[in-house]
């Protein structure tokens, strides 16, 4: 294990700690690199979305339920992308397809 050494976060110049391989930092908005406008094929989509009802939850909150909305429906996608955060509008106005995931909590 890496002793913990603290640093300044690269996107938002808060100090941080670095607490194992993997660095910790404090909350800043997700930019992924290079997201591709290409369209994803309807297939693959099924597979990412099939995966994800699989998966755990921290709470076991299962089943999920997703909200997906894809450029080739404007109008969904444009309904979707109305409820991300400012932050996360700037990236994801590139993004094929939108996915908000759900929980069912009762």
């Amino acid at each position: 294990m890496n002793p913990k050494r603290e640093r300044e976060h690269p996107k938002n110049g808060k100090t941080c700690r670095d607490t194992d391989s993997h660095s910790r930092f404090d909350p800043a908005p997700v930019e992924p690199a290079g997201v591709s406008e290409r369209p994803v094929e309807p297939d693959k989509l099924r597979t990412v979305l099939g995966s994800g009802a699989l998966a755990p939850s921290s709470r076991n909150e299962q089943p999920w339920a997703y909200l997906v909305a894809t450029r080739e429906d404007p109008e969904s996608y444009e309904r979707l992308f109305g409820v991300l955060m400012e932050t996360n509008r700037a990236w994801a106005q590139k993004a094929p397809v939108l996915i908000l995931t759900l929980a069912h909590t009762q």
